[in-house]
């Protein structure tokens, strides 16, 4: 039997990982991540994430959370920025423990990271990418709720 042991990279080696790496994040990630953010301002401004907030209000009571936090959640959900929910003090003013820690998990897993997503999309297929996607949000909308109504049972 063939043994393999270790040996310590060469520096030659760890630069051209490093080099490869930064790469693909710059080519890759930072111009989707930069569309994305731009999409995101305009609809933004258009009104249409006040709109889609109206529309999911109500939905906010499954979680145990207020109405209110609509706006926080889906805008941390779009942009992987759960702390988003801390940035209106009036939003973090109504919010409990409970509600926070469901609030940060709903926005950061209900959605995948989009440039994951869409390179996914561009690797297998599109079909494919919205069947993750969709499974994803499905498991974080259960898990929420789970955890809005399991802790609120749990403290109460």
């Amino acid at each position: 039997e063939q043994r393999t042991f270790l040996e310590i990279p060469r520096w030659s080696a760890i630069w051209g990982e490093i080099q490869g790496t930064l790469h693909q994040f710059f080519t890759n990630a930072i111009p989707i991540f930069l569309v994305i953010t731009v999409i995101a301002s305009m609809l933004d401004s258009l009104g249409l994430i006040a709109l889609l907030a109206s529309w999911i209000n109500p939905l906010m009571g499954l979680f145990g959370l207020p109405p209110e936090a609509a706006v926080p959640v889906i805008l941390a959900s779009i942009r992987k920025d759960g702390l988003l929910l801390f940035a209106e003090p009036d939003t973090l003013a109504l919010l409990t423990p409970l509600q926070i820690l469901t609030g940060v998990y709903l926005a950061g897993v209900l959605l995948p990271c989009l440039v994951t997503a869409l390179t996914i999309a561009r690797e297998q297929s599109l079909r494919f990418a919205l069947g993750l996607m969709a499974r994803q949000a499905i498991a974080a909308i259960g898990f929420s709720m789970l955890l809005a109504w399991g802790g609120g049972w749990l403290a109460g």
